[in-house]
């Protein structure tokens, strides 16, 4: 299943309003594997975590739940708890990077993600670049505003940012059923 791009869901002002969150939520330098531990050579970026869904701009779900019920109602048809949903903000300085994974964990939430999402927030980097295996390539022109929308199963990574900071909103929406 090919990853779909939706042009444009946010404007660029918007877009800003999104990275500004990020200050009213918790930071979390990513965890890797079974002992929590940190492994930048897997992953190097920092992760801004809502505390609860009240954190959620009512504005920034419903656009991003609309887009998603369209996607997969048109090209996935997932039993979706759209109530079930995890955001984060992504900050990828120098050299930040995520290594090729899939989004589906061990734990019992991560496990049972059906879609996964990335949106572009700035343009102010170079490389940085999500990429995709066994599909075919749909990150390769996402622009400011873009949401990418992907099983949560399909392998991706985030190439190293060469210059500037990339900001990205990430996500997940989980079904109530793990995929069989």
């Amino acid at each position: 299943m090919t990853p779909i791009v939706i042009s444009k869901i946010f404007t660029k002002k918007q877009c800003e309003n999104i990275i500004s969150y990020h200050s009213d939520w918790p930071e979390k330098i990513g965890s890797i594997g079974k002992e929590n531990i940190i492994e930048s050579n897997f992953r190097q970026c920092l992760t801004y975590i809502p505390p609860s869904v009240e954190y959620i701009p009512n504005w920034l779900g419903n656009e991003i739940f609309k887009t998603i019920q369209f996607v997969n109602k048109k090209y996935y048809n997932f039993d979706l708890n759209e109530e079930n949903f995890q955001l984060h903000i992504l900050r990828y300085d120098l050299g930040g990077h995520y290594e090729t994974h899939i989004d589906i964990g061990l734990n019992e939430l991560d496990s049972k993600r059906k879609l996964s999402f990335s949106l572009r927030l700035n343009n102010s980097y170079e490389g940085g670049r999500l990429r995709f295996f066994g599909v075919q390539e749909a990150s390769k022109n996402l622009e400011l505003g873009d949401i990418i929308i992907f099983p949560s199963y399909l392998a991706h990574k985030v190439e190293p940012v060469t210059s500037g900071v990339r900001w990205a909103l990430v996500g997940w929406i989980l079904g109530d059923k793990h995929f069989r």
